[in-house]
């Protein structure tokens, strides 16, 4: 009986021990892809805050919604994905909304892929005129010369909703179905603004990466992995501890603050454009459902004097300035 104890402690525990020094670098990897996409637009983490851990299974929440004013810039808000068209006519899904118009009119993403339900606009049409509600049509004005403008719908973007689990990663910020999965290309049918996915014009949303959560965790692992499995441990904490001593002092209370910001503004635009809120009235005729959202929302004032547009996006780049700097010395090297 002793004996077999004996053998047990000499040839399974060490096992263990291994296979969840394993699990650990495999979830190092993970951490450093996040680390890596906190900037990248529509970058979806493999990081979860409730279980505080990394894992192959992909947290698909909402990012911050951050407003650039370019008239081919997209954001989803809520559930839902932009259907692209892959290599081979494969389908790929991604909340990546930053698209530009090519030569011959069409939508084009930064990889070069096209909107799957393609949309063409005539060689006429007035860029800054292009007008997208929150249901995804598109409205465009043409120039007919002689002075003659004429506004004409050119299409929808669509917002198609695979269910998570269906979906792996195709690279950064775009997702492509498992193989074998089956699903029938449901889309949202957007009739309510309040209560139902949709798109925000002119914005993007940027990663949902939980910086800090991320960078604390990376620490973690550096602390218990067991000796000789990552090399220059010692300074790879050195360099995380700089970063979350950045975190305690200042720089992720002001990217708290940014995402705060960002949420009002996408929150009233939306709102106005429902035509549930108006824009104050110096008669003070707004409507009943109008000054009951304002009494509940945050001035607008308020974060009209935090920041906008550009200045919002100029302050996340230079909080993660430092992160992304550093970022050679904190890579996995195993």
């Amino acid at each position: 009986m002793k004996l077999n104890i004996f053998f047990f402690a000499l040839v399974v525990l060490p096992y263990c021990v291994f296979a969840n020094d394993i699990d650990l670098l495999n979830e190092y990897k993970l951490l450093y892809a996040d680390i890596s996409n906190v900037d990248t637009v529509g970058y979806k983490s493999y990081f979860n805050v409730q279980n505080n851990r990394a894992a192959e299974n992909i947290n698909f929440s909402q990012g911050t919604l951050m407003f650039t004013g370019s008239y081919s810039d997209f954001a989803v808000t809520g559930e839902g994905f932009f259907k692209i068209r892959l290599e081979n006519d494969v389908a790929g899904y991604t909340r990546a909304g930053e698209f530009r118009v090519d030569a011959d009119g069409n939508f084009v993403n930064r990889q070069g892929y096209f909107l799957y339900d393609n949309i063409n606009l005539p060689g006429n049409f007035l860029p800054e005129s292009l007008k997208i509600p929150f249901d995804g049509n598109v409205f465009v004005n043409i120039y007919e010369g002689r002075d003659e403008i004429r506004e004409i719908r050119a299409g929808q973007i669509i917002i198609y909703n695979p269910p998570d689990d269906l979906l792996i990663r195709y690279s950064d910020n775009i997702f492509v179905l498992k193989p074998g999965a089956e699903y029938d290309a449901e889309y949202i049918d957007v009739i309510d603004e309040l209560f139902t996915p949709g798109l925000v014009h002119r914005a993007l949303e940027y990663s949902n990466v939980n910086s800090l959560s991320v960078v604390l965790r990376m620490y973690y692992i550096l602390s218990v992995i067991g000796e000789g499995y990552i090399a220059n441990v010692e300074f790879k904490k050195e360099m995380l501890k700089l970063v979350i001593e950045t975190a305690a002092n200042q720089s992720f209370q002001e990217e708290m603050l940014l995402s705060i910001h960002n949420n009002i503004n996408a929150l009233y635009r939306l709102l106005e454009e429902s035509g549930l809120l108006e824009e104050e009235a110096e008669n003070g005729d707004e409507s009943l459902e109008g000054r009951l959202i304002r009494a509940f929302l945050p001035g607008r004032s308020f974060h009209r004097r935090i920041i906008q547009g550009y200045e919002a996006q100029r302050l996340l780049e230079s909080r993660l300035y430092f992160l992304k700097s550093i970022l050679p010395y904190l890579r996995y090297d195993y």
